[in-house]
C-alpha cells in the first residue's frame, strides 16, 4: 500500500469534514486500506481543473490555427454544433413516463459524406463541451477516415439533468445500464437525423469509466457499434480493487517519474503521524494544522479529513505534469526536503500549497 498508516480501525473512525478551501473529496489512502475505489469530492474536483485547463489549451489552440488557416480547424463555420435528445429517465419501465434532456455535440467538419464512419465519443462522470469534438486521438483518426465526430453527455452530469435530478428519489436512475440504453437512443437519433446506413460504421471511444461504457456498448449492441476503443477501463467488477493504488505507490517511488523511494516513505511516515494523533486524540492540533473549516467531531469526521489529504497525492499521480503544479517531481521535492521539518510538517505544506493552487 502507499500508506503503511493508519489501521482499518482508525480509518473508519472518520467522516464528512473537507479541508478549508477543498470540498470533501477523498480515496487514495482508504483505496489502499479497504479496497474502495470510488474517487471523492476532491479528486473529481482535480479532475475538473485539469479538464477545464485542457480546454484553456486546446481553445488556445484552436484560435490560433483558425487564425493561420491551418488545415481544416481554421475554416469558419465548421464550428460544433450543440444540441439536446429527450431521454426517458427510466428505459426499463414504460410505466415511466419521465424525461430529461441530453445534451450533445456534433462536429461534421471531416465527415465525408454520405458514407463515412460515425465516431462516438461517450462522456463520463463530468460535463462535456464542444472540444469533445474537436480535439484528441478520436479526432485526429477523424480527420484521417472522413468521420462524422459525435458526443454524448452522461445523464447527471454538466446540463444532462433535471432540475430535481439529485433527489434521492430520482438517483436510481444514474446507472450504467441507463447511460448504455441512453446511448442506444442516441444512435438511433444520429441514424435517423443524418440518413445513415450499414454503410455508415460506428466506432464508440471512452477512457476509465466511459472506457468500460465504450466496451459494454460494443459488447451489449453488436449490431449498432463496430468496434470499441476503451482505454483504461476497469469492465470487471472488482471489490477489493487495490491494483490503482499499487500503481500510485510506485509511481511516487520511481525516479522516471520524479518520485523516489525517499519520497514514498515521507508519505508514509506523515500520515502515519496523522494516525498516531487521531488514535490520541490530539484532534484540535490537526484542525489547526491542516486548516479545516469545521471541527472534527466523529469517525466520519475522520476519514474524510485523511481522504482529502490522501486525494491530494492520487491526484498528482494520475494528472501528473497535465498541467502546472501536478507534479510527481515537485511533490517529492517538499516531501523530502529536510529544511521544512519533518514529514508532517512537509505534509502541512502540501496541504497548504494545494488549497492555494484551488483558489487560483
Amino acid at each position: 500500500t502507499l500508506f503503511r498508516s493508519l489501521p482499518e480501525s482508525s480509518v473508519r473512525a472518520a467522516g464528512m469534514r473537507g479541508l478549508c478551501g477543498s470540498a470533501p473529496l477523498a480515496l487514495l489512502l482508504l483505496q489502499s486500506l479497504l479496497g474502495l475505489v470510488a474517487a471523492g469530492a476532491n479528486f473529481r474536483l482535480i479532475r475538473q481543473k485539469v479538464l477545464q485547463y485542457q480546454e484553456i489549451q486546446f481553445m488556445k489552440e484552436f484560435y490560433y490555427r483558425e487564425k493561420l488557416h491551418l488545415g481544416n480547424a481554421g475554416v469558419v463555420g465548421n464550428e460544433p454544433v450543440e444540441g439536446y435528445l429527450r431521454q426517458p429517465l427510466d428505459h426499463f419501465n414504460r410505466q415511466n413516463n419521465a424525461t430529461y434532456n441530453q445534451r450533445y455535440w456534433i462536429n461534421e467538419a471531416y465527415w465525408q459524406r454520405p458514407y463515412g464512419p460515425v465516431f462516438l465519443y461517450i462522456g463520463g462522470e463530468g460535463s462535456l463541451s464542444q472540444f469533445a469534438v474537436m480535439f484528441g486521438e478520436h479526432v485526429e483518426l477523424a480527420q484521417k477516415h472522413g468521420a462524422l465526430l459525435v458526443a454524448l453527455e452522461h445523464r447527471y452530469y454538466g446540463t444532462s439533468i433535471n432540475l430535481d435530478g439529485l433527489l434521492l428519489v430520482n438517483l436510481q436512475f444514474l446507472s450504467s445500464q441507463q447511460a448504455l440504453a441512453d446511448l442506444a437512443s442516441f444512435h438511433l437519433y444520429v441514424t435517423q437525423k443524418y440518413s445513415l446506413t450499414k454503410k455508415n460504421t460506428w466506432i464508440c471511444f471512452g477512457g476509465s469509466y466511459p472506457g468500460s461504457l465504450s466496451a459494454w456498448f460494443r459488447l451489449k449492441f453488436p449490431h449498432l457499434v463496430y468496434a470499441a476503443v476503451s482505454s483504461s477501463a476497469p469492465v470487471k467488477a472488482e471489490l477489493d480493487f487495490t491494483g490503482y493504488n499499487k500503481v500510485v505507490s510506485q509511481s511516487l517511488s520511481d525516479p522516471v517519474v520524479g518520485g523516489s523511494v525517499k519520497c514514498r516513505e515521507a508519505i508514509s511516515e506523515a500520515f502515519d503521524t496523522v494516525d498516531h494523533m487521531l488514535q490520541a486524540a490530539n484532534i484540535s492540533q490537526l484542525v489547526k494544522d491542516f486548516k479545516s473549516c469545521e471541527s472534527l467531531n466523529n469517525n466520519d469526521d475522520y476519514m474524510e479529513f485523511v481522504s482529502n489529504l490522501a486525494d491530494i497525492f492520487m491526484g498528482v499521480v494520475q494528472y501528473n505534469m497535465e498541467m502546472p503544479n501536478y507534479d510527481i517531481s515537485k511533490i517529492c521535492s517538499i516531501m523530502t526536503d529536510e529544511s521544512l521539518g519533518n514529514s508532517y510538517n512537509r505534509l502541512i505544506v502540501i496541504n497548504q500549497k494545494y488549497m492555494e493552487d484551488r483558489k487560483s
